[in-house]
């Protein structure tokens, strides 16, 4: 589930981009208690402008939906490319410390990332505990990193 401040940015990038500009009431509704999904999700958005998603103009209800959808792709894959560059950080950091059991871990994690990118995956919950069973040097940033991309699942 996205957390209040990325449903905010979703909301104010379809606001400034597609002319959907929730009233205040709306956007704090959608953004305490966000639907789970992008097709939800827009569908919520639509409502909330006053459209029935099931009888609206299609074209309409589908230029919502790729905006979300697509914004939806492009922040996990920013997220991914952030976790990239910290497990990169940490194997320079800590390559000998970890051993190679542990580097082959964070290899897998690599993996794990490179298929939930190409849509082959989706994240799995229990990645971070996954994270902090497996290597002991995790860093923070990483960590907030990949529970990010758990929310997006």
């Amino acid at each position: 589930m996205l957390r209040e401040n990325e449903v905010e940015a979703l909301l104010n990038g379809l606001c400034e981009t597609a002319g959907f500009c929730l009233p205040p009431h709306a956007r704090e509704q959608l953004c305490l208690n966000p639907p789970d999904g992008a097709t939800e999700l827009a569908n919520a958005v639509l409502r909330a402008e006053g459209f029935d998603p099931a009888t609206m103009d299609r074209q309409l209800r589908r230029s919502v939906a790729d905006f979300v959808a697509n914004w939806h792709e492009r922040r996990l894959g920013a997220l991914i490319n952030d976790a990239f560059s910290e497990i990169s950080s940490l194997e320079a950091a800590h390559g000998v410390a970890l051993g190679e059991t542990l580097l082959r871990q964070t290899g897998r994690l690599k993996e794990d990332l490179i298929a939930i990118k190409h849509g082959s995956a989706r994240p799995q919950s229990g990645m971070v505990r996954w994270l902090t069973d497996w290597i002991p040097h995790l860093n923070d940033p990483l960590v907030k990193t990949i529970a990010a991309i758990e929310r997006l699942a």
